[in-house]
């Protein structure tokens, strides 16, 4: 079952993430993926879409780029907590613990958000 549309609110920052249906992978070899990098350097000037940060994770790195992502909108973007929870539709518990555990993990491996 798809999800319903996200909601666009100017200045939010979005959380994509996508993979296979029933899991498998999205890309086929090296090539397709270039091919998918290609393709997003040329849609993201031409629709005027900012892009701050993007990777290609594995299944188990996708918890930390959640919560790198929650602590870069908290800290660096400088939106409060309760408000990114309340547009999450998360507990600010939840938000808070992910944007601890984002700082954590950025400061491990020398992560930051670009201007």
């Amino acid at each position: 079952m798809s999800r319903t549309a996200r909601l666009d609110t100017p200045g939010l920052l979005h959380h994509v993430m996508i993979r296979g249906i029933e899991r498998r992978n999205i890309f086929t070899d090296n090539v397709d993926r270039e091919d998918f990098v290609k393709r997003l350097s040329d849609l993201l000037p031409e629709t005027g879409t900012q892009c701050h940060a993007w990777s290609f994770l594995r299944q188990r790195d996708r918890m930390g780029a959640r919560d790198l992502l929650y602590y870069w909108c908290a800290v660096e973007v400088e939106m409060p907590v309760a408000d990114l929870a309340r547009r999450l539709n998360l507990t600010f518990a939840a938000v808070s613990y992910a944007v601890k555990r984002g700082e954590k993990a950025g400061k491990e491996r020398g992560w930051r958000l670009d201007e």
